[in-house]
């Protein structure tokens, strides 16, 4: 660990020489300090050190000739192996990144290599920016600029995305989105203690008897049942489906029934889960 950590500063110092700097151009040494100013002006953070190494492996790419070229690209390989297996960011030369981008998560993020990032974006710990496994390697989200984008995202295949769109922590973006929207994940669906309950109904599929457990198969067909059960009459009795008629309950014997009602399905699942077991 220590070794890498004063290779890593030893290299730092050399690509800030004279020669190196002549070779690579003034340019470089400024968009690395207008990175270090947005991304805290901390030298130690992942991303901020990913940036570096891209700007330095994307201005090298320009250069076709030189003494140094050779022993400065092995340099870049160094690095971009360093910040990939040691920090998780996944980011090549050859994508085009604008200025003042935040790599603001600096852990997990990988940016395909003909990615197009627009200046001022803001990119969170999780994110792939990258091509759709249907679609050629070269089809890549274009960025335009001020887009932020959320922990855990996705933005894959041949999209754009617009200036200042915001998309949220863990959404899928398979499409283009225009500028200044917001692109968000569904919110997670709360299951209360005790399963299927009134809470919970609404969002059950209904339409589909295949995807209800058993208990709430058993509770529907209850629930049925009564629906089609007796119809109470003007004077307190109640007529049964056969014709029968069956003297008015009483308030305890009412409340009683109304309890079995509402537990008898989970009663059934809760036995059907123990004889599974």
């Amino acid at each position: 660990m220590r070794f890498g950590r004063k290779l890593l500063a030893s290299t730092g110092r050399r690509l800030m020489s004279a020669p190196v700097v002549a070779t690579l151009g003034r340019d470089l040494l400024d968009d690395i300090r207008e990175d270090w100013i947005y991304n805290g002006e901390d030298w130690s953070r992942p991303g901020f050190r990913a940036l570096v190494m891209y700007r330095f492996g994307a201005r090298l790419s320009k250069v076709s000739s030189g003494m140094l070229r050779l022993p400065l690209k092995l340099v870049y390989r160094f690095l971009h192996r360093r910040v990939r297996n040691h920090y998780g960011i996944d980011l090549h030369h050859t994508a085009k990144i604008g200025q003042r981008v935040v790599l603001a998560g600096q852990t997990g993020i990988a940016i395909h290599e003909r990615a197009e990032i627009g200046n001022e974006c803001i990119i969170s710990q999780g994110v792939t920016i990258g091509a759709d496994a249907q679609s050629l390697t070269d089809d890549a989200p274009k960025l335009g600029k001020g887009v932020t984008i959320g922990a855990g995202a996705v933005v894959v295949g041949n999209v754009r995305i617009g200036d200042g769109v915001k998309i949220g922590p863990n959404a899928v973006v398979t499409m283009d989105v225009p500028a200044g929207s917001l692109a968000i994940a569904p919110p997670a669906r709360i299951i209360q203690p005790g399963g299927f309950n009134q809470a919970n109904k609404a969002d059950a599929p209904a339409n589909n008897p295949e995807e209800l457990s058993f208990g709430q198969k058993v509770e529907a067909k209850y629930a049925a049942a009564q629906a089609n059960g007796p119809s109470v009459k003007s004077n307190g009795t109640s007529v049964q489906p056969n014709g029968t008629t069956a003297l008015p309950m009483s308030k305890t014997e009412t409340e009683t029934s109304d309890s079995i009602t509402r537990s008898y399905g989970q009663e059934v699942e809760d036995k059907y889960a123990t004889r599974s077991r």
